[in-house]
């Protein structure tokens, strides 16, 4: 745990984020760190209170941050974008994609690094290993809930209506569904939410960048970027 509280803190710290930014950056260090002590509390409680119900309702929504039930989805939904020249749907499957990728590169190099373990090996909520190889502890953060929220935050960006509610609730089950089948800590599931919901929204922000490219005849090749 306290690696990634050095990382992020060094990110916090380091990188020219604005007011806004650090203010959310906080939030999410001190809701996770909210949950990190009552991790072992929590998992027991879920665990207590696991009824059928909760593992239909649980085996309905894993599947949504599941690459390998949600990409084959986003790739037909390009097919229709593209083919029917729905230029929006052909957009959102893209950056629905893009967000999915990158936010799933930054969950792997996270779990690397923090090598916890999982709640349901029956070691304490505090089992940290570091980078460790072979690598086997994954449990920090949740990676199904990071790419839920990654896919769930474009179509709430970019649809209006009830598609936001539904998707950020769909997004929010699959989540929960991590602790209800006791594969993952709370702490995780916040923070892999969260991540998966930040990288949607860096994904959607540089889809509205400008990119011009200018030769200079003494100096070469100038890119440079401005955002609507």
């Amino acid at each position: 745990m306290r690696i990634i509280i050095a990382l992020l803190l060094l990110s916090y710290n380091s990188f020219g984020l604005n007011k806004e930014e650090r203010i959310k950056i906080g939030a999410v260090l001190g809701i996770t760190g909210g949950l990190y002590i009552y991790d072992q509390r929590i998992k027991d409680f879920s665990q207590e209170h696991r009824n059928l119900t909760s593992d239909k309702i649980a085996s309905f929504a894993k599947p949504f941050g599941d690459g390998r039930y949600t990409l084959p989805p986003l790739a037909l939904f390009y097919l229709y974008g593209h083919f029917y020249e729905d230029k929006r749907a052909e957009e959102v499957a893209l950056l629905s994609m893009k967000s999915f990728v990158l936010s799933g590169a930054f969950t792997q190099i996270i779990k690397f690094t923090t090598g916890r373990h999982r709640p349901n090996t029956g070691d304490k909520y505090n089992t940290w290993d570091g980078p460790h190889i072979p690598f086997s502890n994954d449990s920090f953060p949740s990676g199904h809930s990071s790419s839920a929220f990654a896919i769930a935050t474009v179509f709430a960006s970019e649809y209006k209506g009830i598609i936001p509610s539904l998707a950020y609730s769909i997004a929010t089950l699959c989540a929960l569904s991590r602790i209800n089948d006791n594969c993952h800590w709370a702490s995780d599931v916040f923070f892999g939410s969260c991540l998966g919901y930040f990288t949607a929204k860096g994904i959607i922000g540089l889809k509205k960048a400008n990119y011009a490219f200018k030769v200079d005849r003494v100096n070469g090749l100038l890119v440079s970027y401005n955002f609507w």
